[in-house]
């Protein structure tokens, strides 16, 4: 009987299970599934109904499948240093969402539906080819801080003031 090797993507979505069922069994609020290179999130991740903090980072994935995602309470999304080219459509779907982090991706708009996210406090959209900055960013009253830097951005609209809160 041949034994065959187990590929990078079979073995890092293995460690993910692994992941995910030791914070199952211990009800964990904070998932790290980041530097996994993932190629698509395993579906047990739905059973983790504590699950507060999700890190994704360093994952390589060019989407994600908001049908895993959208039932979780999460507070804190980490989708930084993919391949991710536009804001997957779940996350507006995330009423809970205070910190969502974006960094390092080809994202090139900020979608006029960030306004739905109006529990964000925390949105860092650095390093990325972004040119313009929707009016509807002012719409996020809760921001704190809204990170920007490294973008191709030429002028920022009016509606940016409305951010007081915000550190810029």
């Amino acid at each position: 009987m041949a034994i065959h090797p187990v590929d990078s993507q079979s073995g890092a979505f293995l460690e993910a299970e692994k992941r995910i069922q030791t914070a199952l069994n211990k009800k964990e609020i904070e998932l790290d599934l980041s530097n996994l290179r993932l190629q698509r999130i395993p579906e047990k991740i739905r059973l983790l109904d504590t699950l507060e903090s999700l890190n994704l980072s360093n994952s390589r994935m060019d989407f994600v499948r908001e049908e895993i995602l959208i039932s979780l309470h999460l507070k804190e999304l980490d989708l930084s240093q993919n391949g991710l080219t536009f804001f997957p459509d779940f996350i507006f779907n995330l009423r809970s969402i205070k910190v969502l982090n974006t960094s390092g991706n080809l994202i090139s708009e900020i979608p006029s539906r960030i306004k739905d996210i109006c529990s964000l406090q925390f949105l860092d959209l650095f390093n990325k080819s972004i040119s313009s900055v929707t009016d509807f960013i002012g719409n996020l009253t809760e921001l704190n801080k809204l990170d920007l830097g490294s973008n191709q951005l030429i002028s920022l609209p009016i509606e940016i003031g409305k951010l007081i809160r915000a550190d810029l």
